[in-house]
């Protein structure tokens, strides 16, 4: 809300002064103009500093979710090389479907 009524003060007192009108006296001041001036800033400061997290945020879930999918990948293949290895044993070749189905 600061950083709104800090715009329109000096959106208005930049009509003031392109139009080259007289201005009220709290208009002509310089401490309302300085503090407006901070304000303005310091939300552009930190409007810009959210925007950078932001974009860190986004590459932190593309990053977590590429990984979900090699930890899925290899553990897909994990449990491929497991029914194969049961498969392959006679004695153990009945183990082989339930593996498959990840009941054991």
């Amino acid at each position: 809300m600061a950083f709104v009524a800090a715009g329109m003060f000096l959106a208005v007192k930049v009509g003031f002064l392109i139009h080259h009108d007289r201005q009220p006296a709290v208009i002509e001041s310089y401490s309302p103009t300085a503090a407006a001036s901070l304000v303005v800033f310091a939300a552009a400061v930190a409007a810009t500093v959210l925007a950078i997290k932001a974009l860190g945020r986004t590459s932190n879930r593309k990053r977590v979710r590429r990984d979900m999918k090699q930890a899925l990948s290899a553990q897909m293949e994990a449990r491929r090389r497991r029914v194969a290895e049961l498969a392959a044993d006679p004695k153990r070749a009945k183990y082989a479907p339930l593996a498959d189905r990840g009941e054991t």
